[in-house]
């Protein structure tokens, strides 16, 4: 079909400026050669009584507003082309043309009201101009007055039926505005007009889905397909609706035609194995993701992403774990320097408790992208489940040297830091992440972490503040209520308040070791050696170790046994316990 090619005015007037200019130029040369400027000023005109000459002049003063006016539209100073083009209206009220280009500017400027006025008189007095039209439809849009836009577009389809976008146009206002029947009716018309096309009917299916009409819906991209069997993406079209509806069965069948069509379709066999594994038939899904990886279809970058996606299954399920390592392994044949394949190829050694080897793994994928934030994070975690702090310390300093200000970083840096003893970097590590901001989650830990690297570092009033800070954000964590008594203990203060923190964390975590050693201490240092010697014990029996058990030689000293005393300090020195105090109370066989 021939569709009715309209230029665009502002297109012409660009196209008029140099010619325009030129005739400017004329005009000021004959002037010239007169001794005489151009005059805009009636009074002063000789010829303002020769009709002819007035309207010469006009049309000399029209151009020239004109040509200023779009000028000044190149140039972007749409104030001054809108005061110009009004000039060129006072001059001639029926100028159309600059009518149509203030509303065009106004719509712009989103000021659509002045836009929808001049609009409609531009389209009154030259009906035939498909812009005028359009503009004042811009403008009524704008304005979310759809029944007036709705009246413009309705008339732009009579006056221009041939012009495609103008229909669909209108369709779109229908559908924003949930006119269903006059969508289709419009639709309707246009097929009849332009004939049946992908575009008309995917419209079709959208509205009809959009307004749950199923049946016909599905008949519109059925009929599609029979039309165009060999583009697939109408299949995919009617398999998301059928996804959309609830209708997974419809939606595997759907799949299952492409798939006769292309059987190496990643699309359907990646779609048919989640439909398997929702089923519940992880054989049958565990097959159509083997076809997928095994697609010519599908790009390594594709068959990456989609190993990735499996393998954050498998600690849920370890069905797949065979499929996955072998799909794995062939494709580190064919791209053995991919730095995501070797942080999956540690992932499922991870998956099989091979932590060291999950480990050299990722540090192989870091080699080749050091600048990957997530895989700096996967391995400080896995320094983490390995208990390593001595790898997590170093690593966390390496990752930090890319990523000084990631708080979850120099939340680890600082931990390990603690747990290695190094308190001025754990001080500097922890104070930076909780001045960034970390996550709530770990904000508690961090401060008491901190609390308990300022009391290693002497700073006990801070210590003590930090922790007052950790307990504020969690009343009821009982490692920091036992770790707050016991510092308090350890320097004799405020035994009252340590005695009813560690209470409070036996209540929450009956039974731990090292709650019941801090409160016999605390019984220790108020000189209630019998009671602080059963408490010990306890902890002693559940879990020997050093500091448990040189308490217990203090205890036994102060309850007048020394050999009992220099029994648990000899236990402690075995247990690790260095120093030269702990030598001298063996030697000494005395506090």
């Amino acid at each position: 079909m021939k569709i009715i090619s309209y230029t665009h005015p502002s297109a012409v007037i660009r196209l008029c400026v140099s010619l325009c200019l030129v005739i400017l130029l004329y005009a000021c040369s004959s002037s010239k050669k007169s001794g005489n400027a151009p005059r805009f000023s009636k009074n002063d005109d000789p010829h303002a009584q020769n009709p002819v000459a007035v309207q010469q002049d006009l049309k000399v003063k029209t151009d020239f507003y004109y040509v200023e006016a779009a000028t000044q539209v190149l140039l972007g100073n749409i104030p001054e082309a809108i005061s110009l083009f009004r000039e060129v209206i006072k001059i001639d009220p029926n100028n159309h043309a600059a009518m149509y280009e203030i509303a065009r500017l106004l719509v712009d400027s989103k000021k659509p009201a002045e836009a929808a006025l001049l609009g409609n008189k531009a389209r009154t007095l030259n009906p035939e101009n498909f812009w005028y039209h359009s503009i004042t439809a811009d403008a009524y849009e704008q304005l979310n007055k759809n029944a007036e836009a709705e009246k413009v577009l309705v008339k732009m389809s009579e006056v221009f039926p041939n012009e495609k976008e103008t229909w669909l146009r209108l369709i779109e206002l229908y559908v924003r505005t949930q006119q269903t029947d006059k969508a289709l009716k419009a639709l309707g018309q246009l097929e009849n007009l332009a004939g049946t096309s992908p575009l008309i009917s995917l419209q079709k299916f959208r509205i009809l889905a959009l307004n749950q009409k199923v049946s016909e819906a599905k008949q519109v991209m059925r009929n599609l397909i029979r039309l165009y069997p060999d583009n697939q993406e109408y299949y995919q079209y009617l398999h998301d609706y059928f996804i959309s509806m609830q209708q997974a069965d419809s939606a595997a069948l759907v799949l299952e035609d492409l798939l006769k069509q292309d059987p190496s379709n990643v699309f359907s066999l990646i779609g048919l194995s989640q439909y398997y594994k929702a089923q519940g038939k992880e054989k049958e899904a565990a097959v159509m993701q083997a076809r997928a990886m095994r697609s010519e279809n599908m790009s390594p970058e594709a068959k990456i992403q989609l190993l990735l996606a499996l393998s954050a299954t498998l600690d849920e399920d370890r069905t797949l774990y065979p499929e996955i390592n072998e799909m794995t392994n062939e494709l580190i044949r064919m791209l053995p320097e991919n730095a995501m394949l070797m942080a999956l190829r540690a992932d499922l050694y991870r998956f099989e408790n091979k932590l060291d080897s999950a480990r050299l793994w990722l540090l192989k994928s870091l080699k080749l992208e050091g600048s990957n934030e997530s895989l700096w994070e996967n391995l400080l975690y896995l320094d983490g489940n390995m208990e390593n702090y001595e790898f997590l310390m170093k690593d966390a300093e390496m990752a930090l040297e890319y990523f000084p200000n990631n708080t979850n970083m120099l939340f680890m840096h600082g931990i390990s830091a603690y747990i290695q003893k190094d308190y001025s970097t754990a001080k500097y590590a922890l104070e930076k992440a909780l001045k960034l901001g970390i996550d709530p989650q770990q904000e508690s830990q961090a401060l008491s972490t901190l609390a308990e690297t300022l009391h290693y570092l002497g700073d006990h009033q801070k210590s003590d503040e930090t922790f007052d800070k950790a307990l504020e954000l969690d009343k009821d964590n009982a490692s920091t209520l036992n770790n707050y008594a016991y510092y308090l203990s350890l320097r004799n203060t405020q035994l009252d308040k340590a005695e009813a923190m560690v209470k409070k964390a036996i209540e929450l975590m009956p039974g731990t070791a090292s709650f019941e050693d801090t409160y016999g201490w605390i019984l220790y240092q108020r000189g209630n050696y019998q009671e602080a010697l059963i408490w010990i014990q306890k902890a002693m029996d559940k879990s020997p170790s050093p500091d448990v058990a040189d308490h217990l030689g203090d205890v036994y000293y102060k309850l007048g046994n020394t050999a009992k005393a220099v029994e648990f300090w000899k236990k402690a020195k075995e247990l690790g316990i260095q120093g030269q105090t702990i030598e001298n109370k063996i030697k000494n066989e005395r506090l």
